[in-house]
């Protein structure tokens, strides 16, 4: 997957723009840990995302960010009070001469596309941006790290850049393997391993059979996953965990 670096500034309204988007209601930032409080909108957030996030789901982000940097958060309300943008960052200096307003990741969360509201994604950024412009305690430079830059994150960005006159340029460009066996998931290894792999992998398998049965379940539940990472897998049986998609890329506001 293709991914970049992308720089931009601070779009603002023209005079002779259109209205093309749906004013959001309010934005605020907080401390990462008093979202806390809130848990049950975000977790419908992270349900409606436009490009969801694991890693900025409220049960993996809380336990992390005590450990990774206490990170604040902008929240961005539509007029409803709907919960329709949740953009996670911390305040750091770069360059060591300017301070800028960056996305929060860590070692342990290699992808940092912030949770916007599928149907408000354009609000929701636009609100955003203007919070950070508005509040005089937040930097002006913004960096939105480990975003694909052809996911639909960047595509809502480049709109919302493109109508209020906003700057934005790729640099880095790189690109990251991905696993994605779409429809035809059950035949998705017979193509994409070696048959030497796949020929070490049924003797592999063999070899489990001659110790006793083998069986292979998948736990996708929160209750199950539990139930069998406590030991209660029988000897000798194979889990499949949820499996992860995530593509990387970054943001840099000039």
């Amino acid at each position: 997957m293709s991914a970049a670096d992308i720089a931009f500034g601070l779009p603002r309204e023209r005079a002779d723009a259109s209205p093309h988007r749906v004013a959001a209601g309010r934005a605020e930032w907080l401390p990462l840990g008093m979202a806390g409080a809130m848990q049950q909108d975000w977790q419908a957030l992270s349900r409606r995302a436009l490009e969801p996030n694991v890693f900025y789901d409220p049960a993996f982000a809380l336990a992390a960010a005590p450990v990774f940097g206490n990170p604040g958060a902008v929240l961005v309300w539509s007029k409803g009070g709907r919960l329709i943008g949740f953009f996670p960052c911390r305040i750091e200096r770069r360059y060591g001469v300017t301070t800028a307003l960056t996305g929060w990741t860590h070692p342990y969360a290699p992808f940092g596309v912030p949770l916007v509201d599928r149907d408000e994604a354009e609000a929701a950024i636009a609100a955003f941006l203007d919070h950070v412009e508005a509040n005089e305690k937040l930097p002006k430079l913004v960096m939105l790290p480990l975003v694909a830059t052809d996911g639909a994150f960047a595509a809502a960005l480049a709109r919302v850049l493109l109508r209020h006159g906003g700057a934005m340029q790729a640099f880095g460009t790189h690109a990251r393997a991905l696993l994605a066996p779409t429809a035809e998931r059950r035949a998705y290894l017979d193509h994409a391993v070696s048959h030497k792999k796949l020929k070490d992998l049924r003797r592999q398998r063999r070899r489990l059979q001659d110790k006793g049965l083998l069986k292979v379940t998948s736990a996708c539940v929160a209750a199950s996953i539990s139930a069998r990472s406590e030991g209660v897998i029988p000897s000798h049986s194979v889990l499949l965990m949820p499996s992860v998609k995530f593509e990387l890329g970054s943001w840099k506001p000039g």
